[in-house]
């Protein structure tokens, strides 16, 4: 048995640290945990089956999906637009991490379009901008699997495209 969050649309049950259901993007934001059968985690593919060029898509959806994976352990589900910063409920998680406090109340908007994503800074130009990979964003740029997502030179995020 194993301690889960319970997704309160499919009933999936999720591993605690997530904040999304892996199945269907609720955000479990609120969600207790409750014991289950021990959650089997999806299969990765292997790099034959995934190929280089095109992402591995979500099983229940045609569009790829963005995961943040933040310093605390838990990860985040990105589908659609979403404004990345303190002020946003789903990401209360970056205020208490370590250098949360360089992050903006609004700080980034990552946009999903034709089944790329993309980010842009939104936040004050002065100091605290966003990086993909220690560089500067100029405007609204692409962001791929691998790389790291900065908000401020001082709160790193790995990203994961499936």
């Amino acid at each position: 048995m194993a301690l889960v969050k319970k997704c309160p649309t499919c009933g999936h049950g999720n591993l605690p640290r997530r904040m999304t259901c892996e199945r269907d993007g609720v955000v479990l934001s609120g969600v207790g945990l409750t014991e289950e059968a021990e959650p089997q985690p999806e299969p990765e593919p292997t790099l034959e089956q995934a190929g280089n060029a095109e992402p591995v898509r979500d099983p229940l959806s045609s569009q790829p999906v963005l995961e943040l994976h933040f310093p605390l352990g838990n990860i985040v589900e990105i589908r659609k637009e979403t404004v990345i910063g303190r002020d946003n409920p789903d990401f209360a998680l970056i205020g208490e991490a370590e250098n949360g406090s360089y992050v903006s109340g609004r700080h980034a908007v990552i946009l999903c379009r034709d089944g790329r994503f993309f980010v842009r800074h939104i936040g004050r130009q002065d100091s605290n901008l966003t990086y993909i990979d220690d560089r500067e964003i100029q405007g609204e740029e692409e962001v791929r699997d691998g790389q790291t997502l900065s908000f401020s030179r001082f709160f790193r995020v790995p990203v994961r495209i499936r």
